[in-house]
């Protein structure tokens, strides 16, 4: 058990106690909990149990870039950015037909108004693109991309459905 660091008793604060495990259900009365009812009134909750500030996680834990979404591809249309890093990574589709599990890679980039993305892709795209120039060059990053990405839609059609398909625009 934790212990005040201001006396030899083995009295403990209450986020001593949430750290040494098992007694987290103790932290707040079942009243105060039932009585929450948006996110600003959790935070004063547990500030005011805890002692302390709430911290965001963004600045406690991870590298700073947020992980791009399939679904905003489009945010980095036209936009220039440098891929920072390359890292491919094997999925976990397999073709039904071929047996192969399929790859995808993650791109660490930074926007030129200093916005900082993880995009991740396997399409016949951005992926290929990359796949080739990372293969040719033998490097694993350092790749200014000036004109952003472009997309590229498409009609469904007997094989495939209608979708979008973003490349790098050099």
């Amino acid at each position: 058990m934790a212990r005040n660091s201001t006396s030899n008793s083995t009295e403990t604060t209450p986020e001593a106690e949430a750290i040494s495990g098992g007694r987290n259900s103790n932290l707040f009365a079942t009243p105060d909990l039932r009585a929450i009812t948006s996110m600003d009134e959790a935070i004063a909750l547990v500030e005011q149990t805890l002692g302390s500030e709430i911290v965001d996680a963004a600045d406690e834990i991870g590298n700073g870039f947020t992980v791009l979404r399939k679904d905003q591809k489009h945010l980095l249309i036209d936009v220039p950015f440098l891929i920072m890093t390359i890292d491919f990574q094997d999925g976990d589709f397999v073709d039904e037909e071929t047996g192969i599990t399929g790859s995808f890679l993650t791109l660490m980039l930074i926007t030129e108004d200093g916005r900082k993305y993880i995009l991740n892709d396997g399409g016949t795209g951005i992926f290929r693109q990359v796949e080739d120039w990372a293969n040719t060059s033998g490097k694993a990053g350092g790749m200014l991309v000036r004109n952003g990405l472009r997309e590229s839609k498409y009609e469904a059609n007997d094989v495939r459905p209608a979708g979008v398909t973003y490349y790098l625009n050099p």
